[in-house]
């Protein structure tokens, strides 16, 4: 199954620490191949395969860092 990309809005400011949180929280997910943070856009993409993780899960992982993600565009 090809790997799709995704990008998740993030309702506020990302630093640099809590960049990394994510990161490190997302890439555990199996799954998922990419996390980038675009700290101008507040936004986080993330590379992942389809049938393995899905864009819930992954939404769900940020939120519980307590990161709220909008849910404008969700599929």
């Amino acid at each position: 199954m090809p790997n799709l990309d995704r990008s998740f809005d993030i309702v506020g400011a990302i630093n640099s620490d809590r960049g990394e949180e994510i990161k490190r929280t997302v890439r555990e997910l199996d799954g998922v191949n990419k996390v980038q943070i675009d700290f101008h856009e507040n936004k986080v993409i993330v590379g992942y395969t389809p049938g393995i993780v899905n864009v819930q899960m992954i939404k769900e992982a940020i939120e519980r860092l307590g990161v709220d993600v909008s849910d404008q565009g969700d599929d």
